[in-house]
């Protein structure tokens, strides 16, 4: 899911090329805060893991999974707020 969503933004920020109207500038900035959500959330979720999987009590691959999660949430976010500063003002 999170790769599709990726796309999907990437094509929706092609359009804003164009020259984005006050409407589209509005969906852009909702979809940075939720990509933010996004984020936040799984950012913890990793850290939660990796407190239990510091203490043995979840699976080395649930952790790392948790944690690349995190990695391409956080690479959204970087990769939206830069067609943001680039494209919408």
């Amino acid at each position: 899911m999170v790769r599709a969503d990726i796309d999907n933004f990437r094509a929706d920020f092609c359009i804003l090329e164009a020259g984005p109207k006050s409407k589209e500038i509005e969906k852009g900035r909702q979809q940075v805060k939720s990509a933010k959500k996004r984020y936040e959330y799984s950012r913890r979720d990793a850290e939660r893991l990796k407190n239990l999987y510091d203490t043995n009590d979840t699976p080395e691959e649930e952790y790392l999974d948790a944690a690349k999660i995190s990695y391409v949430n956080a690479e959204h976010v970087r990769r939206i707020k830069y067609y943001e500063v680039n494209f919408y003002y």
